[in-house]
């Protein structure tokens, strides 16, 4: 999976996760053997506000990730990098669909996806989260539609 070297919105910027990025962020070890990660960094701030990533798994499946410092939530800053991370992976991955797996518990991480067009299709029995979570969805198709307009 080719990870852009930055991405731009109107508030953000995310740029490749760096080891320099490791001292000032959520999760040190967010390594992945087939995926990137991104830093998200706040143009106001200057300085990083969080993660997003996209991680194959089971071969041929896309997951996406994301997490915020504390001091960074509440802004929307989640779903602006979760919105243009997700056009990446449509249009210049050309993936057919992204998966999310969420704690039944993380409320601000569903209300996330919902909010950036993911469908919630259930609970799944998961390796990293104890005994399940939430499955939510999006398509390329799904995507297209509800960005046309």
């Amino acid at each position: 999976m080719k990870a852009p070297e930055i991405l731009e919105t109107k508030r953000l910027i995310l740029k490749l996760y760096s080891k320099e990025d490791a001292k000032n962020i959520l999760n040190p070890y967010i390594v992945f053997d087939e995926g990137f990660s991104l830093t998200i960094v706040s143009k106001e701030r200057a300085e990083p506000c969080g993660i997003c990533s996209l991680q194959t798994i089971d071969g041929n499946e896309v997951r996406c990730l994301y997490g915020l410092l504390p001091e960074c939530r509440g802004n929307g800053y989640a779903i602006e990098a979760m919105l243009k991370l997700i056009e990446y992976a449509f249009t210049e991955l050309k993936n057919p669909k992204i998966v999310a797996h969420i704690h039944p518990n993380n409320t601000p991480g569903w209300k996330v996806a919902e909010r950036i067009g993911m469908k919630y299709m259930g609970q799944i029995k998961h390796n990293d989260i104890n005994p399940y979570a939430m499955l939510f969805t999006i398509d390329r198709e799904e995507y297209v539609i509800q960005h046309l307009y």
